[in-house]
């Protein structure tokens, strides 16, 4: 079996951290200090790897690695290149970097790894195959010759002609530069000389390298004489590490040689021909046949795997015979999975806890005999087996499982994942791939929303599953299915809230909720708010801490402002508020909850409470102002683009909701059921439509006079939360919001300005000007129009742009009109071959296409704006892409 396990499948991630390791050099590594020699015995384990190598993870193996490249390019100032590269397994996220040539080159290696290690490949090839079919695809099908002239320049060089190359330039003796070198090792041995002397003539006779003690200093006396030959050793260096360390991904020697010949023959030849020479040198051995039939068979494991119901099952038994013939490799990873979800239907028709033990047994044994199988299926299995192994934890032994929920809820606690050591295998590889958000909120998630997760995996076809579902639903809610009448609950509940002494009124009360709070805390949630008031008395409760947590990192004053926002007897509950603000430590107010990401301030600004949110601000402040780097919420906003978001939606819902398409959500902060981003994001966009549809019921039942005023006091009292904070923020244009959702928004960006523009809110604008705001910043592009040529349109991201695409029709009127100055500086700017009234004109007519019944207001509008680009310098003349604007305007 273990013979098998090198054999088929794919590289390891064990042996994709020795390739990681290995092309730096071990040495390199622990010298450099970057690592310890046992943080990297951990991380050559498989599941010590998990852990250590996390792709996205600042504090992983492979970005320390990145962190080791770009201190020796930063010394020894080597050439960099711009390039995208993947942020996210699936491919929706890039980000753009700067790598040196050899960075470039095998990071494009490591990427496709990880990706076929966990993401689309087949689940049946020969782990050599698959090898050289990655490697030799990833450096030769490129739109350029890049990585075919790299790799025949860096082959064809040996260390000793490139040491005497530079010899003989600088007109320097061997033993000259043997002595530079040593004068450079700061170890103060007294053979120092002999032992450089030594491993250079080594070096130069084998082509090898020194060790990382002997190399470093030579690469800094080769630097100080000529930093091109230090980029010339660097780049051999890396790259006969690559020669030895590409044996871990079961890379023969003889293809690469192969690959190098290759390279040689076609440096200089066109790339068009480079490229289909490529196609035909990658899959001259490949037997498309049987990639054909892995095809198929992945179809039919997608379409089993569409839904859990005892019917997919079936069909799975029906067909064991034929699919143990067909894949004889990755047969049991599946034959162990569908025996998992066969003992969580069995568990479900009968309760017995038995059968959701003995499920967990075979998703663990599928885990451990078929990691490497699982492809595209990975994060399907991974969820799976991380929701039932929990739900088991949960069902199983209830105090315990919520005791591992509020060890995650501790910010201040080193263990991020304390759950069970079954589940802990699944999360870890989870992790390792980017399968889950982030680690310690979804262990958090895990458990509180455990019972919801595993009911959305599975649902229930028994009267027997159907009952467990409610029972388990009950319970996530919090609710009592107890006889017990209500009137006697608050009577208990009081009578115990009432006998708590001074010295245990810190104390996190006992509970069977998922959540537990302090006395304090439960008195303010339950309403008792003549109890908070008895605790507030110093005198009757010297020793009460209002900066104690909860076990959602949720302070007293977190759940008293929640009242606030929430309760009909303000005047009631400020006093209160004002004495636990007091009473409560500075750093609490900058604290989020761990469930939703909120903070007190976030809460504060809700209320539209002016007196409130500067009490607030001149505690957390001072006289200073905040700073763009302060965020509040689980949209990871500032305060003042918070304010502006509530401002907007408070206004008028309706036109938020269909405006904020691409909004600020990060799901990884989303709090609601489900370990992943399309999860989250399915339950975010079911909930606005929620929210469209009961805004526009209030709207149909409140009378409109009523309806009016009410919409004028939230307007007031919106405009006074927003001018208060754009006078309390030290850069206006500082915070810049990231969409979360959108490949092309998420390259854009929005500053608190391009939020109030696109919500055509010219009001705020002049505000945010006043207070500094740049109308020329731009940030990013985007398209929405394809080019005559075939290309995508690439405009920048500023004012102009969002009031056109996104028709602030006062916005862009008060920009031509007001600020002509900076206006007429757009209005010859051809990016992309477009002028900005071409771009109005187009998306005037883009109008019209979409509704025709549009075209009187689309005329109307041309009218309107037509004579202001024109007075801001506007040419009716100026050639684009799409001709100029008087031929658009003649088109009929």
């Amino acid at each position: 079996m273990e013979q098998e396990k090198i054999i088929y499948g794919n590289v390891t991630l064990s042996q994709l951290t020795h390739f990681v390791v290995e092309l730096c050099g071990k040495d390199a590594l622990i010298q450099m200090g970057f690592v310890t020699d046992s943080e990297l015995n951990d991380a050559y384990k498989e599941k010590g790897s998990y852990l250590k190598f996390r792709y996205t993870d600042k504090n992983s193996l492979f970005q320390k690695i990145y962190q080791f490249f770009s201190e020796i390019e930063k010394e020894f100032e080597i050439p960099l290149h711009k390039t995208e590269r993947k942020k996210s397994l699936d491919g929706k996220y890039f980000e753009e970097i700067e790598l040196s040539d050899f960075q470039h080159f095998y990071s494009q290696i490591i990427w496709s790894f990880i990706i076929q290690i966990c993401g689309t490949r087949p689940f049946e090839n020969t782990q050599n195959n698959l090898s050289k079919k990655i490697i030799y695809g990833h450096l030769l099908i490129q739109l350029t010759t890049y990585f075919i002239e790299y790799i025949e320049f860096v082959s064809n060089i040996t260390f000793d002609e490139a040491i005497t190359e530079f010899a003989k330039v600088h007109n320097l003796k061997y033993e000259q530069i043997y002595t530079e070198v040593a004068e450079n090792i700061n170890d103060n041995e007294s053979d120092s000389l002999l032992n450089v002397r030594k491993a250079l003539q080594k070096c130069r006779k084998e082509n090898t390298n020194p060790t990382w003690k002997i190399f470093y200093p030579f690469l800094k006396a080769i630097h100080k004489k000529d930093r091109r030959f230090s980029f010339i050793f660097l780049n051999l260096y890396f790259y006969l590490n690559f020669k030895n360390a590409v044996e871990w991904l079961s890379f023969k020697k003889s293809d690469l040689q192969k690959l190098e010949s290759f390279c040689k023959n076609h440096q200089k030849n066109d790339t068009e021909n480079i490229i289909k020479d490529a196609a035909s040198f990658i899959n001259e051995n490949v037997d498309m046949q049987n990639l054909k039939d892995i095809a198929k068979k992945a179809l039919y494991f997608d379409s089993l795997l569409n839904k859990n119901c005892r019917e997919n099952l079936r069909i799975f038994q029906s067909n064991t015979n034929e699919l143990r013939n067909e894949l004889p490799h990755s047969f049991f990873f599946w034959e162990n999975w569908f025996c998992a979800k066969d003992y969580v239907y069995k568990y479900l028709d009968s309760g017995n806890l038995e059968h959701l033990e003995n499920s967990v047994k075979w998703y663990g044994l599928a885990f451990e005999n078929g990691k490497y199988f699982m492809g595209k299926s990975s994060e399907q299995f991974i969820h799976e087996a991380i929701i039932v192994s929990v739900y088991l934890d949960m069902k199983k032994n209830p105090t315990k499982a919520r005791t591992r929920l509020q060890k995650t809820s501790d910010n201040n606690s080193d263990t991020k994942t304390p759950l069970d050591q079954t589940t802990k295998n699944f999360y870890d590889f989870g992790l390792a791939f980017d399968l889950l958000l982030n680690d310690m909120n979804d262990a958090y998630n895990l458990y509180y929303h455990c019972f919801q997760n595993f009911w959305n995996c599975f649902s229930p076809e028994s009267e027997c599953a159907k009952n467990i579902k409610n029972k388990d639903l009950f319970k996530a809610s919090n609710i009592e299915t107890t006889d017990t009448p209500e009137n006697e609950k608050v009577l208990k509940s009081r009578e115990t809230l009432l006998k708590i002494t001074d010295g245990k009124i810190n104390n996190i009360l006992p509970t069977t909720h998922n959540v537990a709070y302090t006395p304090i805390s439960t008195a303010i949630i339950q309403g008792y708010f003549d109890i908070a008031e008895l605790y507030l008395d110093k005198s009757k409760y010297p020793s009460l801490n209002l900066n104690i947590p909860n076990t959602n990192n949720c302070y007293p004053i977190h759940e008293i402002v929640s009242q606030y926002l929430r309760g009909n007897d303000k005047e009631k509950i400020k006093p209160l508020v004002l004495q636990i603000l007091e009473r409560t430590d500075k750093k609490v107010l900058f604290t989020r909850t761990n469930r939703q990401k909120i903070s007190p301030l976030q809460t504060v600004i809700q209320s539209l409470d002016l007196d409130l949110n500067k009490r607030f601000l001149d505690k957390m402040f001072g006289t200073e102002k905040i700073p763009d780097d302060f965020i509040i919420s689980a949209d990871e906003v500032s305060p003042i683009y918070f304010a502006l978001m509530i401002k907007y939606f408070f206004n008028n819902p309706i036109e938020y909701v269909k405006k904020i398409g691409i909004g600020n959500i990060n799901y990884k902060n989303l709090f609601e059921a489900g370990l992943s981003e399309s999860e989250k994001e399915n339950f975010n966009t079911f909930e606005i439509s929620v929210v469209m549809e009961i805004s526009k019921n209030l709207e149909n039942a409140v009378p409109k006079e009523i309806l009016n005023k009410r919409k004028e006091e939230i307007k007031k009292k919106t405009d006074e939360i927003v001018a208060l904070y754009i006078e309390r923020t030290s850069d206006v244009d500082g915070f810049i919001s990231y969409s979360m959702r959108d490949q092309i928004a998420n390259k854009q960006g929005c500053t608190a300005l391009l939020y109030a523009c696109e919500m055509d809110d010219v009001e705020t604008c002049k505000s945010l000007v006043f207070a500094g705001a740049d109308l020329r910043k731009e940030i990013g592009k985007t398209s929405e129009l394809m080019l005559p040529n075939g290309n995508m349109l690439f405009l920048l991201n500023n004012f102009i742009h969002r009031a056109i695409y996104l028709k602030a029709w006062n916005c862009l009127e008060w920009f031509l009109k007001d600020n002509k100055n900076i206006a007429a500086e757009y209005m010859h700017k051809k990016e992309e071959n477009m002028t900005w009234l071409v771009y109005f004109l187009l998306m005037q007519q883009k109008e019209i296409f979409m509704n025709t019944q549009k075209y009187l207001d689309v005329q109307n509008n041309i009218n309107r704006f037509l004579p202001l680009f024109l007075e801001a310098g506007a040419s009716l003349k100026e050639d684009t892409a799409f001709g100029s604007a008087e031929r658009i305007l003649n088109v009929k």
